[in-house]
């Protein structure tokens, strides 16, 4: 196995290895990553960043499926260690737990020498289009006022950009023009040109939305929530069959409330945010606080670039070679 380094002038070409957010942050200077090469293949990556000088965030690791359980997550997890072992932090990784894969990463996690670590801040709930057109929100039409995201001028788009309030006001990780954005599902709400509701869908895969941001002017005003609400449900109805998963995630304690009320106690609803850490003591002989991850690795690690192909190395091998065929 060989380890390449990704950086922005060549993470277009691991979309299938790296989750989008994790890219749009490396494009934006603000991740770093690298990928392992087995043979002729890409077969795994993992992209990071520090949160703060302390907590280092893995914000994307993935193996391809027919390269799991021979090394390749250890070999990526290794690496990251072997780097930060000039620094002291908290390695860090979250994700929601909806398939058997999940199920695989905590153990995997777990054997790594991981600790969970249940946060009280944050929750994620995973919920059907199915169970959707059976709650409180089961989708009705929505009105001419709610407007899909695919139907947004610029200067509407920019508006978004500028809401505030007094409070947490979500926003997509990746901007209201993100391409993970599901633009006939994700619709806001005009008042004379000002934003006065919004939610955002956006796709995770075929079979997994994740409903990002959802944001109302006047909270105390519910009909106008409810309306949005119910305009999401139609919409995804629609188009979506009834066990495509939609993901909500809650960030205060009215967010959990108002999951709870429109799904009851349904025993299916169940927090599904899972968050595990591994503590890294620092080398105190080396500082490298100020250096980036593809810095160190230029640096002091050239045994992670092929001699011959430099950087280049990372590039894509052709996808074929990944499935096999």
């Amino acid at each position: 196995m060989k380890i390449y380094a990704l950086d922005k002038t060549n993470i277009d070409d691991f979309n299938f290895l790296v989750e989008y957010s994790a890219a749009e942050a490396i494009k934006r200077d603000e991740a770093y990553g690298f990928c392992v090469k087995e043979k002729n293949a890409h077969v795994g990556a993992l992209v990071g960043r520090f949160v703060d000088e302390k907590e280092f965030e893995i914000m994307s690791l993935y193996v391809v499926p027919e390269a799991r359980r021979k090394g390749v997550g250890e070999k990526l997890l290794d690496t990251l260690v072997e780097v930060l072992d000039e620094k002291e932090a908290n390695l860090s990784i979250t994700f929601a737990c909806v398939s058997d894969s999940d199920k695989d990463l905590c153990a995997f996690l777990e054997k790594m020498e991981f600790d969970e670590y249940k946060s009280l801040d944050s929750h994620m709930f995973s919920v059907t289009v199915g169970m959707l057109a059976n709650s409180k929100i089961a989708g009705t039409k929505p009105g001419s006022e709610f407007i899909s995201f695919n139907n947004l001028t610029k200067k509407q788009l920019s508006a978004l950009e500028k809401v505030k309030s007094k409070g947490y006001v979500p926003r997509p990780s990746g901007g209201f023009t993100s391409q993970a954005i599901e633009a006939d599902m994700s619709i806001a709400y005009f008042e004379k040109d000002k934003p006065m509701a919004y939610v955002v869908v956006e796709h995770e895969n075929d079979d997994l939305l994740m409903l990002s941001s959802l944001y109302v002017h006047d909270p105390d005003q519910p009909t106008t929530l409810l309306k949005l609400l119910k305009s999401l449900a139609y919409h995804l109805t629609e188009k979506y069959t009834d066990d495509t998963v939609l993901l909500i995630p809650t960030v205060t304690d009215s967010s959990e409330r108002l999951v709870t009320s429109l799904f009851g106690e349904n025993p299916e609803i169940n927090d599904i945010l899972y968050t595990y850490r591994k503590y890294i003591p620092g080398n105190d002989e080396i500082n490298y606080d100020d250096m980036s991850l593809t810095e160190f690795f230029n640096l002091n690690h050239e045994e992670y670039y092929d001699a011959t192909e430099g950087n280049e190395g990372a590039y894509l091998i052709e996808a074929d070679s990944i499935s096999g065929e």
